[in-house]
């Protein structure tokens, strides 16, 4: 921490740490993946949640939206992520996707189904409520609002886009056939 305000990628590297190699044998035993699919695939849905909510905040009324999201997000995640993962139904989580990644939900996990070989939308269902429980806690130990968590997601979000590692290019890649779709979906209307 520096000041009050956590250093640009701190959150990032927070959901990094608390995915032990206990956790993603859970993870793997629930999803029928192995440990090291799961540490791999991490490394691509972690930054790619984390630019989606980017996305999200960017605008007024999307940061709002994140903030919502991440005050009303369980605390009990964090401290009890192996009761979480055993209690873990993957469509518990389709709204929570559908609110970060919109409607090009179907084109983000294509995209990534077709670059690494693995359906990696069960994986994002079970990160990303605990992503966001990170983000409210957050948010409550800080007080932010929703401006000051837009800003800090844009700065993790630019950190992941400037380190160009193959897990951000492909997350960034998955993202903006998301971003592709919805622009079709929307000229349709």
């Amino acid at each position: 921490m520096q000041g009050n305000f956590m250093v640009m990628g701190n959150v990032l590297e927070q959901l990094r740490t608390m995915l032990t190699p206990v956790l993603a044998d859970q993870m793997g035993a629930v999803l029928r993946l192995n440990q090291e699919t799961v540490k791999h695939g991490a490394e691509v849905v972690l930054p790619m949640l984390i630019g989606a909510l980017a996305q999200r905040s960017a605008t007024a009324s999307g940061a709002l939206a994140v903030l919502e999201l991440a005050v009303q997000a369980s605390g009990a995640l964090l401290t009890q992520p192996v009761s979480y993962i055993d209690a873990f139904k993957a469509d518990a989580s389709d709204s929570l996707l559908a609110a970060i990644f919109g409607e090009g939900r179907r084109a983000v996990f294509g995209s990534l189904q077709q670059a690494t070989g693995i359906d990696l939308q069960p994986l994002t269902a079970l990160l990303a409520p605990i992503c966001v429980a990170l983000l409210g806690k957050l948010v409550r130990a800080q007080q932010l609002g929703a401006a000051a968590l837009a800003d800090l997601l844009r700065r993790e979000a630019c950190g992941v886009a400037r380190s160009g590692s193959p897990a951000a290019v492909l997350a960034i890649g998955a993202l903006q056939a998301g971003d592709a779709q919805a622009t079709l979906l929307a000229k349709k209307r």
